[in-house]
């Protein structure tokens, strides 16, 4: 199972995450976009949540966070725009950490979330 890091899938998909986020291609927001579709998907199991939390996962979803721009209202009227799929997937990843208990003080000491 992916969620077990058989394989080490999992481990390859956090390092690309990781590498997206500190070299952001100029395709960063689908890249990163589909990373947290499998992290999230991953971590409604709990030994992927630990696997996530062992690798500083919790530290990239803040500086996700801090790097995503969301556009204003006019901007979007048409149709969201990806940013809002990055927060909105990186909100639900940050709130699978909360299976863990380490990563429980973390998340509430955090300042950027």
């Amino acid at each position: 199972m992916i969620a077990q890091d058989l394989g080490e899938i999992l481990t390859q998909v956090i390092a690309m995450f990781k590498r997206d986020i500190a070299t952001l291609p100029f395709d960063w927001h689908e890249s990163i976009n589909k990373e947290l579709q499998v992290l999230v998907n991953c971590a409604i199991e709990l030994p992927a949540v630990k696997i996530l939390a062992g690798l500083d996962g919790l530290k990239q979803c803040e500086l996700l966070l801090t790097i995503v721009k969301l556009p204003n209202a006019v901007e979007c009227a048409a149709e969201p725009p990806v940013e809002f799929d990055l927060v909105a997937r990186t909100l639900n990843l940050l709130g699978k950490f909360l299976k863990v208990p380490e990563s429980r003080l973390q998340l509430v000491q955090s300042t950027i979330i």
